[in-house]
């Protein structure tokens, strides 16, 4: 009978797991394709069919998980989404808990089922997708919003929710999510953490190192890590939780995830300017820095060739002389407290930047709906 393991973080050590012969099934959703690297060279050796333990896997799991095998309903897990790379996997498992994906990983590791762990699969180079037959290990299920300390602005949750559904949760608290990104509608914060995620806001609130409180992790032979650690100033041992994240899912599969979530702005400005050259958007974001300080939340920059092809689809407000995209594109937001104070250092902003020539035209959003399609 197969047990769970738990290595727990203390205050003092990490108790260490005395097991770690077996890492033979090696997860892997790494988008510079390291874990498919080893993988295959881990297939070279042979590995088990998957199809031949679809019963044991079902068997593993409660009413809540599930085993897929209907090729149909595998597809979309099978294929990335910029349709360029396609997988052949014949099995999805989609577990409703850490329990159930310790004891999948277990009984993968100990019969040498290769796996790749799937979190909303919107990665743009195919990391999450199997190269071959690997049984996808889908985290959609595991999608609880576990607590939120509204005093700490501290929330734990599963790694199967989508990064909205928890921006727009943190909402009736006045609080937000710390990154936002283009498919915050369809990503899962699992993978977010999993990839270090970035996003617009990263200039404000820093990578996933600086909000990632703490986590739970199953490592490939079953084992489960309690890094769930909600102390903002730890100084204490190892910072396990470190290792995971960027990891890509090479060294273990993240469950639960403790995140640091500030506070929603009650002011916000965006503003598009347009720059004929790179000197100048250097310019403008030690200008940036100067004039806005503490309220810069966001400092994008996009080429002409970038824009000129989301142009084919969407209007893009600031338009160079010849009806084409400027050379040089930034978008600045500001969050703050203050509409009144943010407005006013942002209009300074631009109109420093124009008087010195570095910003040729520029838009500045009057409104939310505006703010939004910016």
């Amino acid at each position: 009978m197969m047990s769970v393991r738990y290595v727990q973080r203390t205050a003092h050590k990490v108790i260490e797991c005395n097991n770690t012969r077996k890492f033979s099934s090696l997860v892997d959703c790494g988008n510079f394709g390291f874990g498919k690297y080893l993988m295959r060279a881990f297939s070279s050796n042979g590995y088990s069919d998957p199809a031949l333990h679809v019963e044991s896997l079902r068997g593993l799991l409660s009413d809540g998980g599930k085993v897929i095998t209907d090729i149909t309903a595998i597809g979309a897990y099978n294929l990335d989404w910029m349709r360029q790379y396609k997988g052949s996997s014949e099995v999805l498992i989609q577990p409703r808990s850490t329990y159930e994906v310790s004891k999948i990983l277990e009984y993968c590791n100990l019969n040498r089922l290769p796996i790749v762990p799937q979190s909303g699969n919107t990665g743009l180079v195919g990391g999450s997708i199997p190269i071959s037959n690997e049984i996808i290990l889908s985290m959609a299920k595991l999608d609880d919003v576990i607590s939120f300390d509204s005093t700490n602005g501290i929330l734990t949750c599963e790694s199967g929710c989508i990064l909205q559904d928890l921006d727009e949760y943190l909402s009736q608290y006045l609080y937000m999510m710390p990154y936002d990104i283009g498919a915050k509608g369809s990503c899962m914060i699992g993978g977010n953490v999993s990839t270090n995620a970035g996003g617009q806001h990263f200039y404000r609130f820093g990578s996933m190192h600086a909000n990632i409180l703490g986590m739970e992790v199953v490592l490939a032979d079953g084992t489960v890590l309690d890094l769930l650690n909600r102390n903002r100033k730890d100084n204490t041992g190892y910072d396990l939780k470190h290792l995971f994240i960027g990891a890509e899912g090479t060294l273990g599969v993240i469950t639960k995830i403790n995140i640091s979530c500030p506070r929603r702005p009650r002011a916000q400005n965006v503003a598009l300017l347009g720059c004929d050259n790179y000197d100048a958007v250097q310019n403008i974001l030690l200008l940036a820095k100067e004039e806005l300080g503490e309220i810069l939340s966001a400092f994008e920059l996009m080429d002409q060739t970038v824009l000129n092809a989301v142009g084919r689809n969407i209007d893009i407000p600031v338009k160079f002389r010849d009806g084409q995209s400027f050379p040089f594109t930034i978008l600045v937001e500001t969050q703050g407290s203050n509409h009144e104070h943010d407005s006013r250092k942002i209009e300074e902003l631009l109109e420093k930047g124009m008087e010195s020539g570095d910003i040729v035209d520029g838009v500045l959003a009057q409104d939310r709906k505006q703010i939004g399609h910016m």
